[in-house]
């Protein structure tokens, strides 16, 4: 699963830590030292004007005996900027600039990982892998349910894959443990993010055929695993399964390879895995049951809203304020009553943002108290974690090694039911923002509390 892949990949230039590697096209390498906001990290503060920008810029380059590669254009505007220094691999220092209109509020998300000189990436494990080309996303490219392992291959052989990885692919169809010539530079990648199409491979070829496998194959398919179809869900950003199986009598068990810690679940897994539940089950945990079936029966606007009266972080009449910003507006934060100016104020936000809306800001703040008190709530992902762990799920954990330089596969062993460990953490900052409403609230497995 990649969501904790997302997150270390999302924090940008601001979040990265000493150390950190960089490659560029041509194969040089630099290591990260640090990163300075000028004239000051105070949110909104800016030099007087360009011409003392430039002042201060010349004053840098000179102390440091290097020009400053810039990765975006200074307009009329610009009054501050950021300054990243790497150490090149021939002892060099380098160093990156971005421009700014003014100091951001949010610095760790204003400057990406794809604003770099050109040629250049961010060159950790997980970058590597996430640009190996081996994911489902990559190689499948379609919602298509596929009928046998020969139709599989077939399709990612004519979207390109290279032969070393076909080849691989038709051992484990053939019931072999798969070996990927020449391919030791790409161990976590195909145990990780190409473990994901091998898994139903094996599956299907009888390869994975231990008690927990069998089990959810009888309980839940009711027929072996090559007479289903299997599909790979393309949109990875909110999905607890890499892969799908559905027999032909209505039978589904959704595979979780687990290659990396950590997963996303989208409200819809949770609310399917409490549907599913017993009876009793649901009494015991009659709360998260309310939680869950808010956010699910309501749309992405309107749950947070409610969520938040029924667990009295808002009352009705601030909840009746922020329902009528959202569908009439208000570009004056004074007009607002004093509740709602502290919610506004409460995690702050950049008011030059394309299409900010105050609305937006408020819903966003609602969403965010929301999951913070849940997150506090041991009760409430105890329960989360006991409806997960009755889904229909199989977790199955994929070992691999270098061989000379071959990837080998050299053990699958499979879950049944899950064992989702840890805890669960709500999160609102990936799709309440102050500019637009992305989706509902997705739940992070095995973090909880902090």
């Amino acid at each position: 699963m990649r969501a904790s892949e997302f997150l270390i990949e999302a924090k940008g230039v601001f979040g990265r830590k000493e150390g950190d590697p960089y490659m560029n096209d041509n194969g040089a390498t630099a290591r990260f030292i640090g990163v300075q906001m000028y004239p000051d990290t105070k949110p909104n503060n800016g030099y007087k004007d360009w011409d003392t920008a430039t002042i201060a810029i010349d004053r840098i380059e000179k102390s440091m005996g290097k020009q400053i590669q810039w990765v975006n254009r200074q307009t009329p505007q610009t009054k501050a900027f950021a300054i990243a220094t790497l150490h090149g691999d021939d002892g060099e220092l380098i160093l990156w600039g971005r421009y700014y209109k003014l100091v951001p509020t949010n610095t760790v998300s204003s400057w990406n990982n794809n604003e770099l000189p050109s040629g250049w990436v961010f060159n950790s494990k997980t970058a590597k892998k996430a640009r190996s080309g081996l994911t489902p996303q990559d190689l499948i490219r379609s919602e298509m349910k596929f009928t046998g392992t020969d139709n599989i291959i077939d399709a990612i052989a004519a979207n390109g894959a290279p032969e070393e990885i076909i080849n691989g692919l038709r051992m484990a169809a053939l019931g072999q443990m798969p070996i990927f010539r020449n391919s030791a530079d790409k161990l976590e990648s195909i145990r990780d993010h190409l473990g994901e199409i091998i898994t139903p491979i094996a599956l299907m070829a009888g390869l994975i055929s231990d008690s927990n496998s069998n089990n959810a194959k009888n309980e839940l398919l009711k027929t072996d695993w090559d007479n289903c179809t299997v599909h790979w869900p393309q949109n990875k950003n909110n999905n607890l399964v890499d892969s799908e199986f559905t027999a032909a009598g209505g039978g589904v068990i959704g595979i979780s390879n687990k290659g990396n810690k950590g997963a996303m679940a989208s409200v819809a897994n949770i609310f399917q895995a409490m549907q599913k539940a017993s009876d009793t089950l649901r009494r015991t945990h009659q709360k998260a049951v309310d939680v869950i079936e808010t956010i699910q029966q309501n749309n992405a606007k309107e749950g947070p809203i409610k969520l938040a009266e029924d667990l009295g972080i808002i009352d009705e009449y601030l909840g009746r304020e922020i329902r009528d910003n959202i569908k009439d507006g208000t570009d004056d934060p004074e007009a607002l009553s004093d509740n709602a100016k502290k919610l506004f104020v409460k995690y702050g936000s950049v008011g030059t943002s394309a299409g900010y809306k105050i609305g937006l800001v408020l819903l966003a703040n609602c969403a965010k108290e929301v999951a913070a008190k849940l997150n506090k709530d041991k009760e409430f992902q105890e329960s989360c974690m006991s409806f997960l762990n009755q889904a229909s799920i199989l977790q199955v954990y994929t070992d691999a090694k270098v061989i000379g330089n071959d990837v080998h596969i050299t053990k699958f062993m499979s879950t049944y039911p899950p064992r989702f460990t840890g805890g669960i953490k709500l999160d609102a900052g990936k799709n309440y923002m102050s500019t637009i409403v992305k989706g509902k609230f997705s739940f992070d497995i095995g973090k909880g509390q902090d």
